[in-house]
């Protein structure tokens, strides 16, 4: 009985998404001609501009490839499945046990690769240059909506979607910092990925300014209406992600028929909500320079940042604190590359290999073995309990902005916004090793710290010369060995790594 339920809902989370997908089009478009005092198209228009091209003959360039005529099938295929992924309706579904988060942005980047390479394998102009905007946004969205998703998986301890869902539904309601910068930076990647204003504009057709529309110039009849119907899909599929993270209610369980039967309503009312709020913010903006994408986008992966400093003073488990730090050095490895290739400076290559071997490979190993070896998997007591420890988390995140303000003004574009998250992240690891009374949560947050210094250098002044950054990497090898040794020691006399106990020390 549970696998015929188990089907059903895996059946209508797929007719769902297929059905309302164009619905979900055509109703932000919808919104948006009533918001800019124009006449309404209908909301079933999409449907119409599908049907219109089904019934099309499909022209294909003479010296096209079998990838360009597949290409529009795997794309919509790779958002079909993602959509299935997705817990929109119930959390009994099949596919989500054969695929997690992961994989999730895994088949949107799979779409994208197959996207850019039929658009580039006509070799026409405007394809290969729409072909080029759509890998650099991904390859800075990419990791920002990795590090949300990562963000949410942390208070659920998995990456399952639907795990996620079950538990931020049953969670009472509470102050999640981490949470909150995970929604901003979710919004800005969701446009960015969606081609919506103001990274893109849906309704445009400017040569010079366009990313959607330059990768499928090329395409006609039902080549052209599988992409659009995708492209719909896709937006459907951002906007049950954020449903899923951010407002979790609604969703039925397993075994719950008639919670079935209300998630759907429950469904299309957050929908209609979601696409509301889509053409406001629409409305409102206006399109940014094409320049000026890749700082949108650095901007939202700078907040997943933040948020890992705010996941790092609200967990209590230390192992999850080691994860939290891999996390944070694998993106400050994104960053420094990123930062590279922006600035053409080909030694930040160089540093974040270092970093990767450092932060993400060798420290973490040497920690994972030091808490095996003393066996501290327990959770963490902090000094100050954590709804408070995150309300003066916030209070030093507003200080940092307003301390790095003056300073952002005279700086690059690059390290506008750059400055305030890294002093915010400094400060937060400060914070974790004050209300922490046990050695390795402290000896993490001393290295968080140094992350937050690392990054405002590279971000701020483009790196420092590569001597002084081996010598630095070197120093911090040598300081985690020495505080090591150090917990040993405390360990071995104390029978314990509370660090109160060092002040009943007493010279004899």
């Amino acid at each position: 009985m549970s696998a015929v339920y188990a089907a059903i809902s895996q059946t209508l989370a797929i007719v769902a998404a297929l059905l309302l997908a164009p619905v979900l089009t055509g109703w932000v478009n919808m919104c948006r001609a009533w918001l800019q005092n124009r006449s309404a198209p209908s909301l079933w228009q999409p449907y119409r501009v599908l049907h219109k091209l089904f019934v099309k003959e499909s022209v294909v360039a003479e010296h096209a490839s079998p990838v360009f005529r597949a290409a529009p099938y795997i794309v919509f295929g790779c958002m079909l499945v993602a959509c299935a992924i997705v817990p929109t309706l119930s959390t009994d579904l099949p596919l989500s046990s054969a695929a997690d988060a992961i994989a999730l942005v895994g088949l949107l980047a799979l779409a994208r690769v197959f996207i850019s390479l039929a658009a580039m394998d006509v070799g026409t102009a405007f394809g290969t240059l729409g072909a080029r905007r759509e890998m650099l946004v991904g390859f800075l969205a990419e990791p920002a909506l990795l590090m949300v998703l990562f963000s949410a998986s942390l208070i659920s301890q998995s990456t399952s979607l639907t795990t996620i869902v079950e538990t931020l539904a049953h969670q009472e309601l509470a102050i999640h910092p981490v949470l909150a910068f995970a929604g901003v930076a979710f919004t800005m990647v969701s446009l960015a990925e969606n081609a919506r204003i103001p990274v893109d504009n849906p309704a445009t057709h400017l040569e010079l300014t366009m990313i959607h529309e330059a990768l499928v110039l090329e395409y006609s009849g039902r080549h052209l209406a599988l992409i659009e119907w995708a492209a719909a899909l896709k937006l459907f599929a951002y906007s049950c992600i954020g449903l899923a993270l951010f407002f979790p209610w609604g969703v039925a369980e397993a075994q719950a028929p008639l919670a079935l039967l209300l998630a759907l309503p429950a469904l299309v009312v957050k929908l209609a909500i979601g696409g509301m709020s889509l053409a406001v913010l629409e409305t409102i903006s206006a399109k940014m320079r094409i320049f000026r994408v890749p700082e949108f986008l650095a901007t939202a992966f700078l907040l997943a940042l933040l948020l890992l400093a705010f996941a790092m003073i609200s967990q209590r488990r230390i192992l999850s604190l080691i994860h939290l730090f891999t996390l944070q050095g694998a993106t400050l490895v994104v960053a420094t590359a990123a930062v590279g290739y922006v600035t053409q400076q080909p030694h930040l290559y160089a540093s974040a290999v270092i970093t990767f071997a450092l932060k993400v490979l060798l420290i973490p190993m040497m920690l994972h073995r030091v808490i095996d070896r003393l066996d501290i998997r327990w959770d963490v007591e902090p000094l100050i309990n954590i709804p408070t420890t995150m309300l003066i988390g916030i209070l030093l995140v507003i200080f940092s902005f307003d301390m790095a303000t003056p300073i952002a003004r005279l700086s690059s574009s690059v390290a506008r916004g750059s400055l305030g998250i890294a002093l915010a992240c400094v400060l937060l690891s400060f914070l974790m090793m004050i209300t922490r009374a046990k050695a390795v949560p402290q000896v993490i947050g001393f290295l968080s710290m140094e992350n937050g210094l690392f990054f405002a250098a590279t971000s701020a002044t483009h790196g420092m010369p590569m001597v002084v950054e081996l010598g630095i990497a070197l120093d911090v090898l040598i300081g985690v060995l020495i505080l090591g040794v150090f917990m040993f020691q405390i360990r071995e006399q104390f029978d314990s790594l509370d660090i109160r106990h060092l002040e009943r020390l007493k010279e004899d």
